[in-house]
């Protein structure tokens, strides 16, 4: 999560504790985030009544999805200044993330009555709500959220939620995909067409995937297969990761591309960047709206641009060309719901 407080910038590194605690939690924000945490760990050890070290702590923790680890360090954040916003905002996210949903409501329910145009405390209401399946709730809370904020992620928390919601009908999700896509999408389109490498049968395409689950989850699994079972010979796998922890899976992953790039770093322009450096012929979107790379899709840094798992929906882009489904996926007469060409393939996909 994101740090608001600022500290003296440190000096050179040194061995043993600097003379404060602010001026490490600004030095592990310069340096690799699982070399930060341990350095950051010693901070707490010796000074315990830190509460910027405990923000931090948890921040680095969430990042290498140590979960329970982030929530201790949020709730030693909190017991320290009870009344700091980001601490009980971060703790609340980290409660979603381990379903202890009433806990997070309720902060999120204090957050939003201190400061009832808190967009981001209207996000973790509504994320709370909508995993308690109180769907009317939540989807009021996430669209105020829209409403005052108007950020491309918590609009697309709404787009998620309104899959979930019995009197919501297809029309409606492809008409709030398209809005989405007008409001955020649509004016990062390029102008003037960019230029491309026109792939021939002497050059492998090269084909890019966009993913935070290059890891063994339920994606992780499915779609690992998929690329390691594709002819070599005949294409090159660009793996761009948007996640820092790793496991045995990822490392299956790294063996089946080409190159791999972690890209959490990156802005949505910087990646479709390297896209663009690395002259992606085909790339492939693996999350949707539950991912959080579309704004790179929208830039049209590829030729041609495809969605792939992991999303039940559209996306709503204009510039998304393809999605690749099965008959479980998308219906028959159910593609004209989908901005996308829909591709049904001949096994379960």
């Amino acid at each position: 999560m994101a740090m608001r407080r600022r500290a003296k910038a440190p000096e050179a590194d040194a061995p043993g504790m600097p003379q404060s605690a602010p001026e490490l939690v600004i030095r592990v924000r310069r340096i690799p985030v699982a070399r930060g945490v341990e350095r950051i760990k010693r901070v707490v050890e010796f000074a315990p009544q830190s509460f910027a070290a405990w923000l931090v702590l948890g921040s680095g923790e969430q990042l290498l999805d140590n979960i329970g680890a982030a929530e201790g360090a949020y709730r030693q954040a909190v017991n320290l200044s009870p009344r700091d916003h980001d601490a009980r905002y971060n703790l609340a996210l980290t409660l979603l993330q381990r379903m202890k949903l009433a806990e997070a409501e309720q902060i999120s329910r204090q957050l939003v009555q201190e400061n009832p145009r808190d967009a981001n405390a209207w996000i973790a209401l509504g994320s709370a709500l909508q995993g308690q399946a109180r769907l009317p709730e939540s989807i009021a809370a996430l669209r105020r959220s829209v409403e005052l904020g108007g950020h491309p992620t918590n609009h697309s928390k709404l787009l998620v939620a309104l899959h979930y919601a019995d009197d919501v009908d297809p029309i409606t999700i492809h008409r709030e995909h398209e809005a989405w896509n007008a409001q955020h999408a649509q004016p990062l389109a390029p102008s003037g067409g960019p230029t491309y490498r026109l792939p021939s049968s002497a050059q492998p395409l090269r084909i890019g995937l966009v993913a935070t689950d290059f890891f063994g989850s339920p994606s992780g699994y499915f779609i690992l297969r998929g690329i390691e079972c594709l002819d070599k010979s005949r294409c090159r796998v660009v793996c761009y990761s948007d996640r820092l922890s790793e496991d045995d899976h990822t490392a299956r992953f790294r063996a089946a591309a080409e190159i791999w790039r972690n890209t959490m770093s990156l802005t949505d322009e910087q990646l479709a960047t390297q896209v663009r450096k690395d002259q992606i012929d085909v790339l492939i979107d693996v999350g949707g709206h539950v991912g959080r790379r579309l704004l790179t899709f929208a830039r049209r840094p590829a030729a041609l641009q495809v969605t792939w798992f992991a999303y039940v929906g559209t996306t709503g882009l204009a510039t998304m060309d393809g999605l690749i489904a099965d008959r479980f996926h998308v219906h028959p007469g159910e593609e004209h719901f989908y901005t996308e060409k829909v591709q049904i393939g001949r096994a379960h996909v």
